[in-house]
């Protein structure tokens, strides 16, 4: 197997989208725990003044976790309608 590297904005729709292929129960509990990991993370952002500063204010950190769930759901959207391999996220960006 090849270790492919990749960005966030690549890995979160390709982990979305192994969960989408699981049918939908592992869909449901794939968008479930996206949400609660980006909660988590709006919540550690969120109180940093240093991380609240390297985003450019707390607008900049909900633009960036609602990114995220952006890609969430379109990964998850791919595993459930499409036939394709979920690494072909990795290789290109979903419209």
């Amino acid at each position: 197997m090849a270790i492919i590297e990749c960005r966030a904005s690549q890995a979160e729709p390709n982990m979305s989208c192994l969960a989408g292929k699981g049918g939908k129960l592992e869909a449901t509990g794939g968008w479930t725990a996206g949400l609660l990991k980006e909660a988590y993370d709006l919540t550690k952002k969120s109180v940093s003044s240093e991380t609240r500063k390297r985003y450019g204010g707390i607008g900049n950190i909900f633009k960036d976790s609602a990114k995220d769930i952006v890609n969430n759901w379109k990964g998850l959207h791919y595993g459930l309608e499409n036939r394709g391999k979920c690494i072909n996220l990795l290789e290109r960006k979903l419209p």
